[in-house]
């Protein structure tokens, strides 16, 4: 790390500001600690001292920063290009990028939960068993209650619950298990269970073909976190933090081929192969930058705005790897309703409001073309502020 190009701040001083647009840098702090805060909102204030990373997320996917990075006091930063992370050697450097990624969504992840979920109580306590395999069921994901009660037996909690259980899994088809393709490679089909929010897999998977919509029970809903296609990966770890809405369960939404990976071996691939550590950064910085919008349009006050922050966002996600430009978000209308804690009817009438959109079925959003709604985006925020 020695051959990277040392950069001094004295406190104080802005080491990047919010709303501007990344140059071609990020940083490593060697020496003293900083502070991230936004203009509008308490929930980006933290500290970062020495080893952490900043300003990566926001230069990998294109978006201006989110935050003001300030130095509380004088403050040395290695400045790395986008460029030179491919040309990475030390294999340590490339596990704490890795690491930076996982742990700065997971922290994200959490804020947004924090202001999503309406009894505070459930982000320490999960649903109990027989509601979460309910929900699911009313929602047509039988495989997912189905691993729900078998993962719930193993643990030969409660003697009585578990005969419940036993009694609630008979009255099911059993599970689909996935097919191998190849050793690791393996075939779901549509509404199998990946993993479940009650028992975590410790496995990553990499989509190399289908859809997989990742899904867990928050506000007494089934809540959408997130659909992913080709090339995304998937991780089935138990988080570090004890917030129980970060657990999920993932569950096959066509027919999807997948590898099968531990994050060693997943570690390993990207220390060999530049292209997939490339496609992974920007990958894992769309997923931040997704959380973020997220928060932010909980915060927004103007519904109209609220809708184009959250439905941008979903785009980005969804064009990352895929050249469209239109499409019809697998987000519904009650997905977003769960996602933002707004009403149906303000929903719909606002959404009607924006020429690039199209609402199909009274349930799911076309959008009629793509940079047609981004220029809206654009010009609806300049003209609000």
């Amino acid at each position: 790390m020695n051959n990277y190009k040392t950069i001094k701040f004295s406190k104080s001083s802005f080491i990047y500001e919010e709303g501007n647009f990344p140059k071609d840098s990020f940083y490593i702090i060697t020496k003293g600690k900083v502070i991230s805060y936004a203009i509008n909102s308490n929930n980006y204030n933290k500290e970062y001292n020495i080893g952490h990373i900043i300003g990566l997320v926001n230069l990998a996917a294109g978006e201006p920063y989110s935050v003001t990075m300030e130095a509380l006091e004088d403050v040395e930063v290695l400045e790395l290009t986008l460029s030179e992370i491919n040309n990475i050697t030390n294999n340590d450097l490339i596990k704490t990028i890795y690491n930076y990624f996982n742990n700065t969504l997971e922290t994200w992840l959490s804020r947004y939960y924090i202001n999503l979920v309406k009894n505070k109580l459930d982000l320490y306590y999960k649903e109990n068993i027989f509601t979460m395999a309910d929900i699911y069921l009313k929602n047509d994901f039988p495989d997912v209650a189905y691993r729900l009660y078998e993962d719930y037996i193993e643990t030969l909690e409660d003697k009585n619950d578990i005969e419940y259980a036993k009694k609630e899994l008979l009255k099911l088809k059993p599970a689909n298990n996935p097919s191998t393709f190849t050793s690791n490679i393996l075939l779901y089909k549509k509404g199998s269970c990946l993993y479940t929010e009650f028992k975590s897999s410790n496995y990553l998977y990499i989509i190399l073909s289908g859809r997989v919509g990742i899904y867990n029970v928050i506000n007494g809903k089934l809540f959408l976190k997130d659909i992913y296609k080709k090339n995304y990966v998937l991780d089935g770890y138990e988080p570090k933090l004890e917030y129980k809405p970060l657990l999920t369960s993932a569950v096959a939404l066509e027919t999807s081929y997948i590898k099968v990976v531990t994050k060693e071996e997943f570690i390993e691939m990207i220390i060999k192969d530049k292209q997939l550590r490339s496609y992974h950064v920007k990958m894992m910085s769309m997923k931040v930058i997704n959380i973020l919008s997220r928060i932010r349009s909980i915060e927004e006050n103007n519904t109209i705005l609220k809708l184009f922050i959250l439905i941008s966002s979903l785009l980005k996600i969804e064009t990352l790897f895929e050249d469209i430009n239109t499409t019809v978000l697998s987000y519904t209308i009650y997905d977003i309703q769960n996602s933002i804690n707004l009403e149906i009817n303000d929903i719909i009438n606002n959404l009607k409001k924006m020429k690039s959109l199209e609402i199909i079925n009274d349930k799911y959003i076309r959008v009629k073309n793509i940079n047609d709604f981004f220029t809206e985006y654009h010009e609806y925020q300049k003209n609000s502020y």
